[in-house]
């Protein structure tokens, strides 16, 4: 990791907003400030979490988090070695995480679609002493399991008849309710959350005691003022920082309630949950949005006067999807952007001054620079590589020490992202630098769907770029070329596209499929991806 910045940098320590000072003691868990304040707070019999049937309180969770606690640690899992969670969001999901960490351990959560070789190369990549899978999800993985030498426990969630690896809870129901937190200091290692990679395989952004608080103060109380009066409903999942946010940290530090739905259902039953339970903020994504509205417009009925905001990350807001949700609803929607690196939403519009298009001004705690491929910042309404400061931000990459010493520049965080910025300081996005792909809120890499397209006998060659569709949000576009006897059609093209989407999360989903006779290509052979996306 560097330790400074470039000489060229040295202007880097001029910013937007102040840091925050948490005033924490170097002795510190996150589990102690969060629920032991709860408690202390007099929110014992206070609801935190209502998933399907099940109605948890803040009494309940501690001690919920206490028997993982004791659970993890019984098995043998030690002061700062990895438990991996491949679980949908539930409280059982919110205590294995949390009982990890009161005991000194680091949970790592799973991307919820992952495919064979990518849990392969997770285990791998994290060496995870312990699993804990759903039972619904078991099947997928198949004898993956059994191939890591690091893996020495697995304990599977819901009924699994056939599983030949112990109940969750049942392992939760034997173990005590009393539990000894263990010393760590708000900069150990807390928790990993994994981020895509340029070349398609995920990379773990470490994130330490301190962090979820930093974020708790500069966006839930600067920008969302939250209360324990809020009801929080997030479709983002828990194993994103966004989503681990807005569901987990936010509640537990404000007092609020949260609504867990498992996995994100269709459009009707996300306007049948805002009817039942009525919360006050809706964090999702462009995508979610859309759907509400086209949900709305087919006839389906739609209460959502409970809410005070509607916050959206992932990728940028449709300008038109803005103005269309808000004459419909009467609801402006809070586009920001975030990262796994920095957490949570460093850069947000506010209620009442939106801006659409932007995606805001800096959260207050953070600073952002826009700067040349000379490390120079430039001025407004030029096109730089977005950096920002800030105390939540990832101190490194798990085992990745050439991708940290890039991105993570002494106290400055380099995004990956392309953006201008205005006079008054509103943050406009333009692209990726790496050629990543903001879909659905997630980051795809274009090679790794190029490969796949390239699987098929009949592609020869194959270029995937992000273009915008009829609402006006990123999909994919795949350019390829065909060998000379195969005659391009549109049944060719959608046969080809049907093929390569197959068991594929909608993310990595193709949504046109080009014939081209030849890719633009440099001298030495190098694909040239912005000559395609400039002649769109």
């Amino acid at each position: 990791m560097s330790s400074s910045p470039s000489p060229s940098n040295g202007c880097r320590d001029s910013g937007d907003s102040p840091e925050i000072d948490l005033g924490l003691p170097r002795d510190f868990n996150l589990t102690d400030h969060l629920l032991k304040k709860a408690l202390e707070a007099g929110w014992a019999d206070r609801v935190v979490f209502v998933c399907k049937d099940r109605v948890v309180t803040f009494g309940e969770l501690d001690d919920l988090v206490n028997r993982a606690g004791n659970l993890l640690a019984g098995l043998g899992l030690q002061i700062e070695q990895r438990v991996g969670l491949y679980m949908a969001d539930s409280p059982n999901f919110a205590a294995l995480f949390l009982g990890a960490i009161r005991i000194g351990a680091v949970p790592v959560p799973f991307h919820g679609t992952l495919r064979p070789y990518e849990f392969r190369y997770l285990l791998r990549d994290s060496r995870v002493r312990m699993m804990i899978v759903d039972a619904d999800l078991l099947a997928e993985l198949g004898g993956i399991l059994s191939e890591s030498p690091w893996l020495k426990h697995v304990l599977v969630y819901g009924p699994c008849p056939e599983s030949r690896h112990p109940s969750l809870e049942d392992g939760l129901m034997d173990a005590s309710p009393e539990l000894q937190t263990a010393p760590t200091t708000l900069d150990d290692v807390a928790f990993w959350i994994y981020s895509s990679g340029a070349t398609g395989f995920p990379k773990a952004a470490v994130h330490l005691h301190h962090d979820p608080l930093y974020c708790c103060e500069a966006f839930a109380r600067s920008i969302l003022q939250l209360t324990e009066q809020d009801v929080i409903l997030s479709l983002p999942r828990m194993f994103m920082g966004y989503g681990l946010g807005n569901s987990l940290f936010f509640p537990l530090w404000s007092g609020a309630r949260s609504i867990l739905l498992p996995r994100i259902p269709e459009a009707p039953l996300i306007l049948e949950a805002c009817r039942a339970h009525r919360p006050t903020l809706l964090f999702a994504t462009p995508p979610i949005y859309r759907d509400l509205l086209q949900a709305v417009e087919g006839g389906a009925a739609a209460d959502l006067s409970s809410l005070r905001l509607c916050l959206s990350a992932g990728e940028p807001l449709p300008p038109g999807l803005l103005t269309s949700f808000q004459e419909r609803f009467g609801l402006q929607i809070l586009d920001g952007l975030s990262s796994s690196e920095s957490l949570h939403v460093f850069v947000s519009n506010r209620p009442g001054q939106v801006r659409p298009g932007s995606f805001g001004q800096p959260v207050p705690g953070y600073s952002i620079r826009l700067e040349d491929d000379q490390g120079l910042e430039v001025p407004p309404g030029e096109l730089g590589n977005l950096l920002v400061r800030g105390d939540s931000t990832s101190p490194c990459f798990w085992n990745q020490h050439r991708k940290t010493a890039r991105t993570m520049l002494g106290s400055w965080l380099v995004t990956g992202d392309k953006c201008t910025r205005d006079g008054e300081g509103f943050l406009f996005y333009t692209g990726r630098s790496d050629d990543m792909i903001r879909v659905a809120g997630m980051l795809v890499s274009p090679v790794e769907i190029e490969q796949n397209l390239l699987a098929l006998p009949e592609i020869l060659e194959a270029a995937v770029i992000g273009s915008a569709d009829e609402q006006g949000l990123t999909r994919l576009r795949a350019f390829v070329v065909i060998p000379s006897h195969l005659e391009p059609s549109r049944d060719l093209s959608e046969a080809l596209r049907a093929r390569v989407n197959a068991e594929q999360p909608i993310c990595r989903q193709i949504r046109w499929l080009e014939f081209v006779p030849e890719l633009p290509r440099t001298v030495t052979g190098r694909l040239q991806r912005y000559k395609l996306r400039d002649s769109g």
